[in-house]
């Protein structure tokens, strides 16, 4: 009996999955979606151009600084496998003991993913995917290290990881093979690739929980942006038993406890905030009720303790309870803090080892890279396995980020995250506004070799978390849901109108540039086009020009899911219109940059082509650079060294040119929020 990682898996794939969505005031001009919504030879035209030497060099440097990934311990807690970036992509490596060099177990031009260590610690299975396309097959990976064995891969296919069974022969895998929407329940032969299907049930499947000693899997179907409906599958007699949510739209995640019929359950059904309740008998019983949003859990094997994470106001906290007396766990020690690291930002656990004794954990600082450490549960003292490097870069001088709000034109405070360097305080400087993706997502505050970059270029920084962003509640998340959002897309100019007041003077208000990726490079046309004018320049990477058009071409087992967000094509037509930068192209004015990758499966490059086509006929500065062989983001060493040094040009050329910084009478004072 096991559990997954919990909500915290859920809620990061809901982001993923549910991503996208922006169109065109009129049926979109392109089709499809990935490499097949655009020319080749439209591809090759805007293919990004070499940097000068000088600047490529500094950039490699600041990329030289990556972290690698928390990972799972062996079942003999003797390794630790787990992600790193530091070849340029992200690759699998493996440490033979603490602080030992680590070895690299995969290679290649496209990231790998870590999806569980078999139960006999001889194997574990990877994902990969090819140029981001985000169509993954899962492969066999030995742990001496041999090349990738296929255990399933299909063309156009999402394949959605289960477990491995207890005698390592076996994987249980969801696929959208038969539809496109719904999911398919397979158990795979590890050896020889013969797969058998298990369920299928129409849904949109993921594996929350299983006990495999009773062959019960707990089912979480994705109805809706943060929906799910929770059911039981017996594997014996097929039969799948509805839990809870049933037809109600609200989010629920699932574990079994030790007690037959009762359920661990986190929603945030009863309250603005994400809890935790058992379930039994088909009711809840508050278990755990916080002041601020619980945004994962998990449970170990024996059901002995309970991780929690919380999201406070951004940051993140790691509770570790006894279960189910709910009785904390003593004070973590053992993590090295000093002044030259900062502030700890963020501290994430999970993946209990095999015998419920360890935790891999790290902590995250605000001027230092992250340190990974394994956490002995019974002592609750750490042990440092590897560490992060940092050639050549004093991170110590690195500008933290400090939590403040602005006012929106309604009242209400905006929570944003800024980095302010200290001459920018005596001097006006010009900034740089960055809208996270989601919306289901949040901006946290992080140590970042690409924020020191732009800083040390001359650029304030800042990133807002508008109405619709998650971490602050159920009623703020749900603010911008449908034509709702209609009420509160106004937070993106009330950034900008905050900044020049707060951040200049009278007389010379700084330059604003914005930027964003995903629904924040949806945000950023919006800013470019119904808000024109608020901001001087804009970066808009991976966004969606027009609601509708992405809804016609994106794929279709994210289109299904994204109206409860968006709102309905049909239903909500003129809603998605205000809501689509296209409709405001003739409002365009000030220069915009366009970047984004070609193989992208949920936001269809179409949807930045027919965007710079726009402005290009009205006149406006357009630029637009395609990666050919990046995704939903620019992930690789090479491209992200060419990504970082265009946008620093572009906002120097249009922020910091014909505009001296201006010495203010006095630094400016931020309203911090505790």
């Amino acid at each position: 009996m096991k559990t997954t990682m919990g909500l915290t898996v859920l809620l990061s794939t809901l982001v993923l999955v549910l991503s996208a969505c922006q169109s065109k005031t009129k049926k979109g001009d392109y089709k499809g979606f990935g490499e097949n919504s655009l020319p080749e030879e439209v591809v090759q035209k805007f293919a990004p151009k070499p940097l000068p030497p000088e600047e490529t060099r500094i950039i490699e440097n600041l990329m030289d600084l990556r972290a690698p990934g928390r990972g799972l311990l062996t079942p003999n807690n003797k390794n630790l496998i787990f992600s790193w970036s530091v070849t340029g992509t992200r690759q699998i490596w493996k440490l033979d003991g603490p602080n030992r060099f680590p070895i690299q177990l995969t290679g290649g031009e496209d990231g790998t993913r870590l999806l569980e260590i078999a139960p006999n610690g001889k194997f574990a299975l990877v994902s990969r995917d090819s140029k981001g396309n985000e169509f993954p097959g899962i492969f066999k990976m030995d742990l001496q290290g041999s090349p990738l064995k296929v255990i399933y891969r299909q063309q156009k296919v999402k394949p959605r990881f289960g477990f491995i069974t207890k005698d390592s022969r076996f994987a249980y895998i969801f696929a959208n093979d038969q539809h496109p929407v719904n999911y398919t329940l397979y158990k795979i032969n590890i050896a020889t690739g013969e797969k058998q299907e298990v369920m299928n049930t129409p849904g949109s499947w993921y594996l929350a929980d299983w006990d495999e000693k009773r062959g019960k899997f707990l089912l979480a179907n994705l109805t809706g942006s943060r929906s799910t409906e929770i059911s039981e599958f017996d594997l014996k007699s097929k039969k799948l038993t509805p839990i809870i949510g049933q037809g109600e739209k609200e989010l629920y995640w699932i574990s079994y406890t030790n007690k037959p019929g009762e359920f661990l359950v986190s929603t945030n059904k009863l309250r603005d905030f994400n809890s935790l309740y058992t379930l039994k008998n088909g009711k809840l019983t508050a278990l755990l009720k916080l002041d601020k949003e619980i945004e994962g859990y998990e449970l170990s094997d024996n059901r002995k303790y309970l991780r929690v994470q919380l999201n406070r106001d951004g940051y993140t906290e790691m509770i570790i309870y006894n279960f189910p007396s709910m009785v904390k766990r003593k004070r973590i020690t053992g993590f090295s803090a000093s002044k030259a690291k900062g502030r700890v930002l963020h501290m994430y656990g999970g993946g209990f080892s095999k015998d419920n004794r360890y935790m891999p954990l790290s902590v995250l600082y605000s001027k230092a890279p992250t340190e990974n450490y394994v956490l002995d549960l019974r002592t609750m003292k750490l042990r440092s396995w590897n560490k992060a490097s940092a050639p050549e870069i004093n991170t110590s001088k690195f500008v933290e980020p400090v939590l403040t709000k602005y006012e929106a034109k309604d009242g209400t405070e905006i929570p944003m995250f800024i980095k302010q360097p200290e001459h920018c305080i005596k001097q006006v400087c010009p900034w740089i506004v960055n809208f996270h993706g989601g919306p289901e997502g949040q901006s946290r505050p992080y140590m970042s070799a690409s924020s020191q970059y732009l800083i040390e270029k001359g650029f304030a920084l800042a990133w807002p978390n508008v109405r619709g962003s998650t971490g602050y509640g159920r009623k703020w998340s749900d603010a911008d849901n449908g034509p709702d959002r209609l009420k509160v897309i106004s937070d993106i100019e009330d950034a900008a109108r905050y900044i020049r007041k707060a951040f200049g003077t009278k007389d010379n208000p700084p330059k604003i540039g914005v930027m964003g990726g995903s629904y924040g490079g949806y945000s950023v046309m919006m800013a470019m086009t119904k808000f024109a004018g608020s901001y001087d320049a804009g970066v808009a990477v991976v966004g969606m020009s027009s609601l509708l058009s992405f809804l016609q071409n994106t794929a279709p087992h994210r289109r299904h899911l994204r109206t409860s967000e968006y709102g309905d094509p049909e239903k909500d037509l003129e809603a998605l219109k205000k809501l689509s930068a296209m409709t405001y192209i003739d409002q365009a004015k000030d220069p915009v940059l366009i970047i984004h990758g070609v193989t992208d499966p949920r936001v269809p490059v179409g949807e930045a082509y027919q965007m710079h086509q726009e402005l290009t006929k009205r006149g406006v500065n357009s630029d637009m650079i395609l990666f050919p062989d990046e995704g939903h983001g620019v992930r690789k060493r090479k491209n992200r060294v060419l990504y970082l040094g265009h946008i620093a040009k572009f906002f120097e050329k249009h922020l910091q040119s014909n505009s001296p910084a201006v010495k203010t009478t006095q630094g400016t004072k931020t309203k911090s929020m505790k």
